[in-house]
């Protein structure tokens, strides 16, 4: 599931869209968009605005030396789930980006989910350091922004904009909450996760069993969907984030049979093949997929 999630460690809001000081004209006039402010839990200028799915392009870069403020236009390079239910490209404009940061940019690079890209700044009328953050969905229109009937430019998208509450799922294992303003975001749903493992089976045995298996040993599954990839760098062991745990399935959906359910923190050997977002791997004496949105590789 490409799921939108909130793209910083820290969600300590400053100011939100909701009729406070400078947002207030970006909401009460034509067209509207729904601005907030973070700045990441303090002062400093620490904090980073990080890929928040599977992958972003930049469309455009305005500012350096420009008299206007500093803005990156990103979109999602495939449909995102948004908090609300929706699915739609995803369209986010993040102001007050430095120079020194705005100058490494170029239209057309591209990020991966989670990959830090860009540290907060205070270009333009910016009183501290902090990102101005607004979201759309479909495709930008024109240059992105317009100017609206209160005078602010607003982002100008082809499907609307986003109360961010509406856009962003908060993943609890990224992201902090220190202060959301009394919006009400909801957290990332675990969709591959269950109760606790079978009892025969520990984190510590199950990386030991993935380690020693040799093709032979493998119980595989008549029913075992082919993963449909290779990927050198995917190769290698991973281990199960939520605390929950973590389904295995005989295919790349979850559609598919279950398999088992591996606990928090075992480990799962990966010889590099996959099926899009979902890698092949080898519990025990067991192989099938699991979503790796939910793995970390160790090694």
């Amino acid at each position: 599931m490409n799921s939108l999630i909130y793209p910083l460690k820290k969600i300590a809001l400053t100011q939100t869209y909701n009729g406070e000081a400078s947002h207030k004209p970006h909401t009460t006039g034509l067209p509207k968009d729904y601005p907030f402010d973070d700045n990441g839990g303090d002062s400093s200028r620490s904090a980073y605005f990080y890929c928040p799915c599977d992958e972003v392009v930049i469309e455009r870069v305005y500012g350096v030396g420009a008299s206007g403020t500093n803005t990156i236009f990103m979109r999602s390079t495939s449909p995102v789930q948004f908090a609300n239910g929706e699915e739609d490209y995803a369209c986010i404009l993040v102001t007050h980006p430095d120079d020194d940061t705005l100058k490494g940019f170029k239209e057309g690079q591209k990020f991966s989910r989670k990959q830090p890209m860009f540290i907060e700044g205070k270009d333009g009328q910016a009183t501290g350091y902090h990102f101005h953050i607004s979201v759309g969905k479909g495709d930008f229109i024109d240059k992105g922004w317009v100017k609206n009937s209160k005078d602010k430019w607003v982002l100008n998208t082809t499907n609307g904009t986003l109360k961010p509450e509406d856009a962003f799922f908060i993943d609890e294992e990224f992201t902090e909450i220190v202060d959301t303003k009394k919006l009400k975001f909801k957290s990332l749903p675990v969709p591959e996760v269950t109760a606790p493992a079978p009892a025969e089976t520990t984190p510590d045995s199950a990386e030991q069993s993935a380690v020693n298996t040799t093709t032979e040993d493998l119980d595989v599954d008549p029913d075992i969907d082919p993963a449909r990839s290779y990927t050198r760098s995917k190769a290698g062991t991973y281990v199960v984030v939520p605390d929950v745990g973590l389904r295995l399935r005989t295919g790349a959906s979850t559609k598919e049979e279950i398999l088992g359910v591996m606990p928090k923190g075992t480990k799962v050997r990966c010889y590099g093949y996959h099926t899009e977002n979902w890698l092949f791997v080898v519990w025990g004496n067991v192989v099938g997929f699991c979503s790796a949105e939910y793995l970390r590789k160790v090694k």
